[in-house]
């Protein structure tokens, strides 16, 4: 067998690429369609704001360790009980479209884009070590 770089194409070397790339796509699907069934199916209180399970009791426990102009973001948002349920079935119906778009393929750059934007907006809400946070959390 030939492996010489002129028998590699460019076709062959994007479709390998998608090859390997498509398990990483469906487990970021599962991930996030799986926190939409935990919300909605699984367990219903968590989108209940009477409920003790209830989400947006997370976003206290958020405030301390906010990273930049997430904090006041946060703080408003849990100041405002109405906003912070529209917040909770917000980032839930998201969570639920990035999911089933990764993993039936379908305009899987966007929901990849909006995959890593969710996960940054997580890690600048949960906070983390100052020293390992990019300066474009830091305000």
């Amino acid at each position: 067998m030939d492996t010489t770089s002129s028998n590699v194409t460019p076709r062959n070397a994007w479709w390998w690429g998608g090859l390997l790339l498509t398990p990483i796509r469906w487990v970021t699907g599962y991930m996030f369609l799986s926190a939409m069934l935990r919300r909605e199916f699984y367990v219903p209180a968590k989108l209940d704001p009477t409920s003790l399970q209830y989400t947006g009791h997370k976003f206290f426990t958020f405030i301390p360790h906010a990273l930049g102009i997430v904090k006041p973001l946060l703080t408003y948002i849990v100041d405002h009980a109405s906003v912070l349920y529209v917040v909770a079935v917000t980032f839930t119906i998201i969570e639920a479209l990035v999911g089933l778009l990764l993993i039936t393929g379908f305009m899987s750059r966007l929901a990849g884009l909006v995959s890593v934007l969710l996960s940054a907006g997580i890690l600048a809400g949960a906070g983390g070590r100052e020293e390992l946070v990019p300066l474009a959390f830091q305000w």
